[in-house]
């Protein structure tokens, strides 16, 4: 059985429509509760996607050479006013100019989780908040580099 390679746009409009879907069920599952000291809204979701995307230059010549494009996308989800759990993850498209194949890439992976005001200014005399981070770096020939 011969396997075909990917088709590289096919899996750039997957790279935009995942997270697209993704925000669109996570804003549905997402409900409001109201904060009972200031009367004001807080959501229990939070989402974020960014783009990057700027021109690569060869290095000898300073001839534009191709576009790198990144897709930042991340999701907090807020337990309680001091508990934070974030999922991150990032996405990496390189338009080489002159080159049939470009390269795309599922580049990391993030998991935190923020615990805000262990100690406070205001009775401590000192802010202290903590984040437990777990990286995953997705492309093997990446991890190996790093």
């Amino acid at each position: 059985m011969v396997m075909e390679k990917p088709n590289k746009k096919l899996l750039v409009v997957k790279s935009f429509l995942v997270p697209l879907v993704m925000i669109c069920a996570w804003e549905a599952m997402a409900y409001t509760s109201y904060s009972s000291a200031h009367g004001a809204k807080k959501n229990q979701f939070d989402v974020e996607v960014v783009l990057i995307s700027e021109q690569m230059k060869d290095r000898q010549t300073h001839e534009v050479d191709g576009q790198y494009n990144k897709i930042d996308s991340d999701v907090v989800y807020s337990m309680t006013p001091k508990d934070d759990f974030r999922l991150f993850g990032s996405y990496v498209y390189l338009i080489n100019k002159g080159e049939e194949e470009n390269d795309g890439y599922a580049e990391l992976t993030e998991f935190m989780y923020r615990r805000k005001s262990l100690l406070s200014h205001h009775k401590h005399g000192v802010q202290m908040d903590m984040e437990l981070k777990n990286y995953y770096v997705l492309d093997n020939d990446l991890r190996d580099r790093w």
